[in-house]
């Protein structure tokens, strides 16, 4: 049996890792910010030996994407400094790393699905500072994976579905852009895939990167107005151009990511968008 450390565990994703486990070969441990702070080494190089943690999911994220524009430091400080940290101590402990990172870090005015050695091109703090992180992985000498996803919602913590649905009820009409495309990812399917990554731990060596989303792609206002059916919302939901929508960050045009190497990798089926957003909904109005 490996120990598996989970960052982040009252994230999205950490809290969906933690509801899909069942017993198997791996004993998981998960902490949240006031548990351990990726930001300070000596913390991480103690719970990595006294658990004897053999791989490291990185959950932990600074994810707020406008407010990374004003709190620049702290979006570095968690997103790129936090990472060099988990990286330097995998290092110590010869330890295995899977991290998260984002279509954020593409730019791309071409609707063809973004593949993994794409040249990257990070365009707002958010985006440089999870580039950065990528970064210290891939010039270091540990066995990593880096996954990276987009459009991430679940039923827990703040995300896109659940602030539609929120705001739904106190406003008849939503404006939400129309012209950005990318692919939603359900984080209990992402979970998965890094619960089937820890399962064959063995292989995990050098680097490596994927891809991975939900099949499909679609406009936020798309997605908007998927969430609008399926949740039957009692509200308008209007399309608008980016320009016409006032945020602090730039986002990408088009960031649907090519899924083809992951799905050869683990030899999985990928759930289309539409279906993964139904079962999520049905599970938070249930």
């Amino acid at each position: 049996m490996i120990n598996v450390w989970v960052t982040g565990s009252k994230g999205q994703l950490g809290q969906e890792i933690k509801n899909n486990l069942n017993k198997g070969n791996s004993n998981f441990l998960f902490t949240k910010r006031n548990d351990i702070d990726i930001t300070k080494k000596e913390d991480i190089e103690r719970f990595i030996k006294l658990n004897k943690i053999k791989v490291i999911i990185n959950c932990a994220a600074y994810t707020n994407v406008d407010d990374a524009e004003k709190n620049t430091e702290l979006a570095f400080a968690v997103n790129s400094d936090g990472v060099l940290k988990l990286v330097q101590c995998c290092e110590k402990f010869n330890s295995k790393l899977i991290h998260i990172s984002t279509d954020f870090i593409f730019d791309s005015n071409k609707n063809i699905p973004i593949k993994e050695n794409k040249t990257p091109n990070p365009f707002c703090a958010y985006a440089k500072s999870k580039y950065q992180g990528e970064q210290y992985i891939l010039n270091s000498s540990i066995d990593s994976i880096i996954i990276r996803s987009s459009w991430i919602y679940s039923e827990f913590g703040n995300n896109f579905l659940k602030n539609i649905m929120k705001i739904s009820k106190k406003k008849k009409s939503i404006s939400v852009v129309n012209d950005q495309i990318g692919s939603p990812t359900y984080a209990n399917d992402l979970a998965m895939v890094c619960i089937l990554f820890v399962k064959r731990y063995i292989t995990i060596t050098g680097q490596n990167i994927f891809n991975y989303s939900n099949l499909g792609e679609c406009s936020w206002y798309d997605f908007a107005i998927e969430i609008k059916k399926n949740a039957k919302l009692n509200c308008n939901i209007n399309p608008i151009k980016t320009e016409d929508f006032h945020s602090l960050a730039k986002r990408p045009k088009y960031s649907v990511l090519d899924k083809s190497k992951i799905k050869r990798e683990l030899g999985i089926e990928i759930p289309f968008w539409k279906d993964s957003l139904k079962i999520c909904i049905n599970k938070i109005i249930k």
